[in-house]
Parts: C-alpha cells; sequence; structure tokens
C-alpha cells in the first residue's frame, strides 16, 4: 500500500481491517478452519488440464485452511488426500466451514 494511501486513511497497514472472509453460507471463516470444497471457481475451466484434474478430485473433500494469501485465497494443503506435494489456491465464496478452529 503507497505512502500517500496510508496518509489519506491516518493508519498504518497493520491497523487498517480487512473485511470477514466468508463461505458459501456466508459464514466467517479463518486460518485453521476444516472446510469441504463445494464447488470449482470458473477460472479453472482457463487453467491446464492438470489443475483441472486436481480441483476435480478435491471437490467435496475436507481440508484445513493453513494461510490466506495477499489476495484473500485460501491456502490449502491438498498432498494426503489428492496429489502429493500440491498445495491449492481458492477463493473462500467457494469452501463450505465444515469444523472451527479449537480454540
Amino acid at each position: 500500500m503507497g505512502r500517500i494511501l496510508k496518509k489519506q486513511l491516518g493508519k498504518s497497514t497493520s491497523q487498517l481491517r480487512r473485511p470477514p472472509r466468508k463461505d458459501i453460507l456466508g459464514r466467517t471463516i479463518h486460518v485453521g478452519d476444516w472446510i469441504r470444497i463445494k464447488k470449482i471457481p470458473p477460472s479453472v475451466s482457463r487453467m491446464p488440464k492438470e489443475t483441472q484434474v486436481v480441483f476435480k478430485k478435491a471437490l467435496d473433500k475436507t481440508f484445513k485452511i493453513v494461510s490466506f494469501n495477499k489476495y484473500d485465497l485460501a491456502e490449502l494443503d491438498i498432498s494426503r488426500k489428492v496429489a502429493k506435494n500440491n498445495w491449492i489456491w481458492i477463493e473462500p465464496e467457494y469452501l463450505l466451514r465444515f469444523r472451527r478452529k479449537q480454540y
């Protein structure tokens, strides 16, 4: 974020709040929550065939959210259930919260 925007807002980037990330039902999701992939994003159809296959195999399976990247995509480690040494990043609106992180 540029200095001008920070100055206009009067806050540092650490003070700016992101809107909560919501699943397909509008429920807030966080890092550590277990989710189920309920829909494949339309953008996947323009990706390589191998990527499309991985997303199809991951559909309706549960994964733990590892993190969110700077674009607010959920990072999922799919290496145990779908494809070894693979991760996917997906928009929260295609996910369904399955189980909350235990605090």
